[in-house]
């Protein structure tokens, strides 16, 4: 069976579990007597499923109640099935809307989760480029001190240059004096003409 209209407005309904269980008959049964029109009721698309419903008042004309079991005591069943329904529907969007904050957590979570593998692989590449600032440092370093090194070497053979050069002078200035000092010591104390 395709689907039927809606449900006529101010005609209550109950769906085929709740008129089975009131009837008495499974459900395949009172699913059968909808479709041949046995039985006043019909069908709605919910998703790609039909859901069957039966009108109320069919239940009290189709079913062979008990004697104890008058009209108003079989609405009273009906509203109270009917309540159920609606808090059973009333549940079921609860658990949509809980479902919906879940894949919203979960969608949060994951996006969490890519923020940190990203933010973990640039932790690593600053790790990395800071590992390659301090070898160039202690290279600069080692550097610096062969550097410091070399001017202590060059500034040790500057000081061996000038202990050189101030002992030929030395020797120059006992040369000199040397050469100019006469051989008798006399010479010095007469007076030149």
């Amino acid at each position: 069976m395709s689907s039927s209209p809606p449900p006529q407005r101010g005609r209550p309904t109950v769906s085929l579990a709740q008129a089975a269980k009131l009837l008495g008959k499974d459900w395949r049964t009172v699913k059968r007597l909808v479709e041949n029109g046995d039985l006043d009721g019909g069908s709605t698309l919910e998703g790609k499923r039909p859901t069957y419903y039966v009108y109320a008042d069919q239940l009290l004309s189709a079913a062979a109640q008990p004697a104890s079991q008058d009209a108003s005591s079989l609405l009273d069943t009906i509203v109270g099935l009917h309540r159920e329904l609606e808090q059973s529907r009333a549940a079921e969007a609860h658990a949509r809307e809980g479902e919906a904050r879940a894949r919203a957590t979960a969608a949060a979570t994951e996006e969490t989760n890519r923020l940190l593998q990203a933010n973990q692989a640039i932790l690593l590449g600053a790790v990395q480029e800071f590992q390659h600032a301090s070898d160039a440092a202690a290279a600069l370093v080692d550097d610096y001190r062969a550097l410091t090194d070399r001017h202590w070497s060059m500034a040790g053979q500057y000081r061996d240059a000038a202990t050189g050069f101030a002992k030929a002078a030395d020797n120059y200035q006992d040369i000199l004096g040397r050469l100019l000092t006469p051989d008798d010591a006399s010479s010095l104390t007469q007076p030149n003409d």
